[in-house]
């Protein structure tokens, strides 16, 4: 089901595939964390995190963890998985195109599918674990910037409109 290869990114460099097996683990130690105790959901804010009782647990020998296949640390991971699970809705925050196995992120404020994204720092991989999908590669931001930023950065800024002539006594 899972495939461990090489891909190209956008750039035409190569990117290797993720570890299912890193995530597959992760996920199964969100489910036997207990809540409250090693674990803390809050639905409100979607937010997860491990309880010190939890980071001791899944840093315990319990979990059989390929710490050379880790691209962030493990606690990442399992933070990650817990949020796929508990807290990521399937057909309210994503969608699965059963067709092509893939995630699609519905956009919280329009309703609509939001065309080739996918959440950051393995987030995406997580719920495609859950959703017993293929796991793609990571993406890897550069940079970003807010489109105030971006504005902020000219001089002058002009814009138009072809409705001021309905204002022009205003104007």
């Amino acid at each position: 089901m899972f495939e461990h290869s090489r891909s190209v990114n956008r750039r035409g460099c190569e990117k290797e595939n993720p570890a299912p097996e890193i995530y597959e683990l992760a996920s199964h130690a969100a489910r036997i964390l207990e809540e409250e105790t090693e674990k803390v959901t809050d639905p409100a804010t979607k937010t997860a995190k491990l309880t010190e009782f939890g980071i001791e647990r899944i840093h315990s020998d319990e979990f059989n963890v390929a710490w050379n296949k880790l691209v962030r640390p493990w606690q990442t991971y399992v933070e990650n998985a817990l949020r796929a699970e508990f807290l990521m809705a399937r057909d309210e925050d994503y969608i699965f195109e059963s067709e092509s196995e893939k995630i699609l992120i519905v956009d919280s404020f329009t309703g609509r599918v939001r065309e080739g994204s996918t959440w950051r720092e393995g987030l995406h991989q997580a719920i495609e674990t859950k959703e017993r999908a293929p796991i793609s590669p990571e993406t890897n931001s550069i940079a970003t910037i807010s489109r105030q930023r971006f504005y902020g950065l000219y001089d002058k800024v002009a814009g138009m409109t072809g409705t001021a002539s309905e204002s022009a006594g205003e104007l």
